[in-house]
């Protein structure tokens, strides 16, 4: 064998270990692992759209791109509203509602939603996430249903 295909045989192995030593630890884990992904992509979510309100100056929080199309803040609130449908699904009696009135305090309710999100992720039982619950296109799992699987739509 060359040194090119010992090497690639090698990085091979290690791969595999490493892949194999992370789906052991998941199996130890149960379903906990995914509540653990599922808080570090919403603390990252939470960074990422907080950065983006705060850098919109307000007086463009109005600003639509064209006609027909939802302002910035508008487009924020359905976010909002998006994130508090899909979490009501799986328990969660409602998250805060979103107060438009000004950039100030719309940064606000978002701070307040994502917190409250963040907890309530953290409270979930990792063994009910294969629960069922109806959604507007159908049926689906706890777990696919949670706003933590996607964020928009």
């Amino acid at each position: 064998m060359n040194q090119v295909s010992v090497l690639l045989t090698f990085i091979s192995f290690v791969l595999s270990l490493s892949c194999n030593g992370q789906m052991a630890k998941k199996e130890s884990m149960g379903n906990q692992y995914i509540i653990e992904d599922y808080l570090k992509k919403w603390k990252s979510n939470k960074r990422y759209t907080m950065k983006v309100l705060e850098a919109m100056p307000e007086t463009h929080y109005n600003f639509k791109p064209t006609d027909g199309m939802k302002a910035f803040k508008s487009q924020a609130n359905h976010m909002a509203n998006w994130l508090n449908n899909h979490i009501k699904k799986v328990g969660h009696p409602g998250l805060t509602k979103v107060d438009a009135t000004s950039k100030e305090t719309l940064i606000a309710s978002f701070n307040t939603i994502f917190d409250e999100l963040l907890t309530y992720i953290e409270t979930i039982d990792p063994n009910t996430l294969g629960e069922t619950s109806r959604m507007w296109y159908g049926q689906s799992t706890k777990s696919r249903t949670c706003p933590m699987r996607e964020y928009g739509h």
